[in-house]
């Protein structure tokens, strides 16, 4: 699937994927990773994006937003916008990951989650404590599903 510039249906889709990992819990920091960056869009990706409390740094072939809790769809929007205008499509995301605080069971816990545009499909990497990886692992894929409902 193309996602061009002026196609903004997918970006909007795409950003409303993120929004639906807030739905886990209280998300501390989103990377978006690439394919592969031509060392031109590199210089323009660091130009562009240089906070990561804003519409993001670049960094090591990444862009990292952090304090992602308060942010609105607009400032997703705005980065993944910002994305299309250097590559022209949002085909080069190769995924997003995010670490987030989940709640389980009265405990706080922190996992990292990944989000595979291709697949429109929800990871769970790692958590704070491995023994509940399983039963993370099953809060994860339920709250996923649940979003879906929630978030149009």
């Amino acid at each position: 699937m193309s996602h061009k510039v002026e196609s903004s249906p997918e970006i909007y889709h795409l950003a409303n994927q993120l929004q639906r990992i807030n739905y886990l819990g209280n998300v501390q920091t989103i990377q978006i990773e690439f394919e592969f960056i031509p060392e031109d869009k590199k210089v323009e990706l660091d130009d562009m994006f240089q906070d990561s409390t804003g519409i993001g740094k670049f960094k090591s072939d990444l862009i990292i937003l952090e304090q992602i809790s308060g942010r609105d769809m607009l400032e997703i929007i705005n980065t993944l916008h910002n994305v299309s205008l250097v590559f022209g499509d949002l085909s080069v995301i190769d995924g997003i990951t995010s670490l987030v605080e989940v709640n389980y069971q009265g405990e706080t816990y922190f996992v990292v989650v990944s989000y595979n545009p291709s697949t429109s499909g929800l990871e769970l990497i790692s958590t704070s404590e491995s023994k509940l990886y399983f039963e993370l692992l099953n809060f994860i894929r339920t709250k996923w599903a649940l979003s879906k409902t929630f978030i149009k």
